[in-house]
């Protein structure tokens, strides 16, 4: 392929040589042995490298479809390119990746210039988004739609993607960045959307599609572009070292890229299928859906209708330095000397000139006039047809430009060396109230408000450092003034550029934060009166956890008499190593990483063992961005903690005693969680009887799971053994010594076991004694208190459900064990229970009759009326009497008398109370058999009239009057 294109290249060579080695002049044949010793120069421009690595800013995505597309297309091939794709992370700087030489081109975004300002030989070579697609995003609902928003609040950034370009706002609207809690990006949408952080950074064209698909809703976009901040996105750049050595390549793969992106954004729907097939793009669940997304707001950044692909401006890239500068990103002597890529002929392109040009030469002298004149004419002919294809373009170029100052946010103006306008878009002409004819008529001193102490322009200044960042009083047409932002810079051409803003708002905001200043300054004293006054613990230390402020009550807890005697001094003077240590640690944790610590609750234990709870926050100090110390404030919240666990006590117990377990099991779990949140050993549960008159050892419990019951039942007399005790004296009873104590009967027990002291609580319900409870704990519980104290709520909350629970106990006993029939019966005419005896009777299981209506064992002769029976049950809620018969399980009938309860149950429930009467009903079936039988010969004598009358019955049978 080399060979072929050598010898075409080079055909007139050939052609000319012929020629000379007829005519031979010296002339001719010094020029030809030139051209000839041009054909070995090119040589050394073939010589650059065709391989060429791209390392991506991030993962495969759409984001970079103009690159697959230069390879897919054959781009990259035809300009006889090997191109290499890779991937980008969170992790590898893609400039280092570049100047390492890990990479032959990268792409970044106009951090890109903050990097070359450190001295990094970098060189852009196109600008693919020509605004940058780097937002702040926060969910709707927050409070959070301007850059003032976040001060306070956290935000996620990395420092290598578009953090330097984003700082930008905050520092033009006059934010300190040490306000912002600043946390390190994890790359899940979801900490977002879950409230973990505030707000976020990400790309306008990818994350906000994201989120809405995980929180439902689309967040709340921070655009640059909205505070005057226009930066470009997507940068391909090289380094100086390559663009020197390789420039033809450069160029190559700068056209191919080129093209490349201008085939993917008229075909969209191609390229995100092209790209679900790249590696890793499924399994991060991108879908076409997603990617097409994200085609679509990148045309509203790279603007391919507007500007040609990869196109830079310098004039751009000057603005783009001024605003660093003045928000001291960078040096102010930064300059864009080698920074923008620009097209250099390689030592082969231009050798091959010059050969061409010396072969049209002798071409031209063996053509004859005739030919030159037919040369000429055509080469007219064409220079021409290119000139009017240069200034075609240059048009639509021209009114590209002219669309895009048009759709700008800023206003801009052009001034002659006189300051007359001469060019201005819509948006200065909104801002000034005049139209474009009136405003060319004027100066700009005609627009700004002039005083002694704001001369006219700066001009001086402007013509000495080229651009210039100023903010003065401008009026408008009506009369009305405002504070115009003026970025001026001077054209080549003498003629002076600005971009102007309205900033009234922001300098409104910052007199009323100086005045604000001195109100705070004034205040200052009553603060720290008011610090003083505080319940709360309030310091403030360095960084080497030295105090150096601590309120009234913090020099308390200090155990020192005046705060000059805490000041300079760490926790280690004032507690033990190893308690200090634990306070220590987060005070160096948010040292360290500048993370503060909200809401922790911690353990602190006083000097007389007592424990306390507190509620700590501790912030860091920040100064340039550098932690200088912390400020905590603690709060004693020991009330509101035992409350709290008591509160969980009383749920945990009252899902205990919801279960239908026994009241053995209920009690045991109960004292579980009332020793563990008293700290106790072991505890016991004492019920007393349905009489009254004896206490009963019911439930226990060990720490120790080693031990056991008592194998013996224990029952205790009112006033005998410390529960009868605590039965009678109806209060808490609290042994500190049980071997001594003479009113604790079982000693030896107790020292089998340890335990030195003993508490009984009384529990009463409805002014009875329903039960005692014991605990027990040992000697080495010296830090605990002496006894347990129950709150009266808990206590209550106790007798309810033991209460409960015992008649419970008593009432299924009853149910059991009663030898009449017992149910209760749903309105749906279904058993819901039903005793022992009834299935004893019947020969059904409970769980045969519970599945089946209960009109499904009744008599068909008896259904009607047991429906009947049934419906004024539910409806009149009043007692009701009937009998009806039961089929059994062998098939025989039961006559059984019920009687019914009201409804107790709002889900419609009676009790219902049966007894057997088949035994009744057949002898009263007897009964009336022998009295039929008996009526046949009864006769009758009346003795008034003498006469005997015979019964009907007898009558009929002898047929006698």
């Amino acid at each position: 392929m080399e060979v072929y294109r050598f010898f075409v290249e080079n055909a007139a060579i050939l052609v000319s040589y012929c020629c000379i080695q007829t005519a031979k002049p010296m002339l001719f044949r010094g020029v030809f042995w030139a051209c000839l010793f041009s054909l070995f120069l090119p040589l050394n421009g073939l010589a650059e490298k065709q391989e060429v690595t791209l390392r991506l800013k991030w993962w495969h995505q759409f984001q970079f479809a103009g690159y697959y597309a230069a390879i897919k297309q054959g781009y990259y091939k035809q300009e006889g390119l090997t191109v290499k794709l890779i991937e980008g992370d969170a992790i590898h700087p893609v400039t280092e990746e570049v100047l390492m030489g890990r990479a032959d081109f990268g792409i970044t975004g106009s951090d890109l210039l903050i990097e070359y300002s450190k001295g990094k030989p970098l060189v852009a070579v196109a600008a693919i988004f020509q605004h940058s697609p780097y937002v702040i995003m926060s969910m709707p609902g927050r409070g959070i739609r301007v850059p003032s928003d976040l001060v306070g609040k956290s935000i996620m950034a990395s420092e290598n993607q578009g953090w330097v370009e984003l700082k930008a706002i905050f520092l033009k609207e006059g934010i300190d960045l040490s306000h912002l809690a600043v946390l390190q990006h994890s790359w899940d949408n979801q900490d977002l959307v879950n409230g973990k952080v505030d707000a976020m950074t990400g790309y306008s064209s990818v994350e906000p599609y994201q989120i809405k698909r995980l929180g439902g809703v689309s967040p709340v976009l921070i655009k640059p572009i909205n505070y005057g901040v226009d930066f470009y996105g997507d940068i391909l750049f090289s380094s100086q070292t390559y663009v020197k050595n390789n420039p033809e390549t450069v160029e190559k793969f700068r056209r191919a890229s080129c093209l490349g992106w201008e085939y993917a954004m008229s075909h969209k729907e191609e390229m995100c299928d092209y790209i679900l097939t790249l590696p890793g793009v499924l399994a991060r669940k991108r879908t076409k859906e997603a990617l097409l997304f994200e085609a679509k707001e990148m045309e509203t950044l790279i603007l391919p209708e507007l500007v040609d692909m990869g196109h830079m401006n310098e004039g751009r890239w000057s603005h783009i330095l001024d605003i660093h500068k003045a928000l001291g990103l960078m040096p102010a002597t930064t300059q864009l000397n080698g920074f923008i890529y620009e097209k250099k002929p390689g030592l082969y392109e231009s050798v091959k000139n010059i050969g061409f040009f010396l072969l049209g030469i002798v071409a031209i002298l063996f053509a004859g006039i005739l030919m030159y004149g037919i040369m000429v004419r055509r080469a007219v002919k064409i220079k021409t047809r290119e000139q009017q294809k240069a200034m075609e373009a240059l048009a639509v170029s021209e009114e590209r430009y002219r669309t895009l100052v048009e759709q700008a946010s800023d206003g801009i103006v052009i001034c002659d060396p006189s300051l007359r306008f001469v060019q201005v878009n819509s948006a200065a002409l909104k801002l000034l109230g005049y139209s474009r004819e009136e405003l060319f008529e004027l100066h700009l001193p005609d627009v700004l408000v002039i005083t002694a102490t704001d001369p006219v322009l700066q001009v001086k200044e402007l013509l000495e450092k080229k651009s210039l960042l100023t903010a003065r009083k401008a009026k408008r047409k009506d009369g009305s003034t405002f504070i115009a932002e003026i970025t001026s810079s001077v054209l080549s051409n003498g003629n002076y550029m600005g971009f102007v803003r309205d900033v009234t708002q922001r300098w409104e905001a910052d007199e009323a934060l100086e005045k604000k200043e001195k109100q705070l300054a004034a205040e200052r004293n009553l603060l720290r009166i008011l610090v003083d006054t505080l319940p709360d613990y309030v310091y403030v230390k360095d960084r080497e956890t030295r105090h150096l402020l601590n309120n009234k009550k913090m020099v308390q807890l200090l155990g020192a008499n005046a705060e000059e005697e805490t000041l300079h001094k760490t926790l280690e003077a004032f507690f033990p190593p190893d308690e200090a240590a634990v306070y220590l640690k987060d005070d160096r944790e948010v040292i360290t990483t500048g993370k503060a610590v909200i809401d922790k609750q911690e353990p602190l234990y006083l000097a007389n063992g007592e424990l306390r709870w507190l509620n700590t926050t501790k912030i860091p100090i920040m100064e340039n961005e550098q932690v200088i110390g912390v400020v905590g404030i603690s709060r004693d919240i020991t009330d509101m903690v035992h409350n709290h666990q008591e509160k969980e006590l009383l749920l945990q117990i009252n899902a205990v005693f919801s279960t239908e377990e026994t009241i053995k099991v209920c009690l045991t779990k109960m004292l579980g969680l009332c020793c563990r949140y008293f700290k106790q050993q072991a505890g016991e549960v004492w019920v007393t009887g349905i009489d009254q008159k004896q206490l009963f050892l019911e439930s226990t419990y060990f720490a120790d799971q080693l031990i056991s019951d008592p194998v013996k039942p224990l029952i205790f007399n009112k006033g005998e053994g410390l529960p009868g005790i605590c039965w009678e004296k109806r209060e808490t009873v609290f042994l500190a010594d049980l071997q001594n104590d003479g009113s604790y009967i079982r000693k030896e027990w107790a020292a089998s076991h340890g335990f030195q002291r003993a508490t009984g609580v009384p529990v009463i319900f409805k002014d009875e004694v329903t039960a005692v409870l014991i605990f027990y704990d040992t000697q080495e519980q010296q830090h605990l208190s002496a006894s347990v104290v129950m709150e009266d709520a808990l206590l209550s909350h106790l007798a309810g459900e033991i209460q409960r629970k015992k008649t419970e106990h008593e009432l299924n006993r009853f149910f059991t064990q009663s030898p009449d029939l017992l149910c209760i019966v749903g309105k749906d005419g279904f058993f819901k229970k039903v005793n022992p005896a009834f299935t004893h009777l019947l020969g059904f299981s409970e769980a045969e009759l519970t599945k089946n209506p209960y009109m499904h064992f009744v008599h068909p002769d008896d259904a009607a009326e047991t429906s009947i029976s049934h419906k004024d049950a539910f409806n009149d809620k009043l007692t009701y009497v009937f009998e009806n018969r039961y089929r059994t399980k062998t098939g025989e009938w039961k006559w059984i008398s019920w009687s019914s309860s009201e409804v107790f149950d709002e889900n419609g429930l009676l009790y219902g109370y049966g007894k057997d009467i088949t035994g009744k009903k057949e002898l009263e079936e007897t009964l009336d058999k022998v009295y039929r039988l008996s009526r046949m010969g009864v006769w009758s004598l009346d003795l008034v009239t003498n006469k005997i009358s015979w019964s009907l019955i007898t009558r009929e049978i002898h047929e006698t009057s």
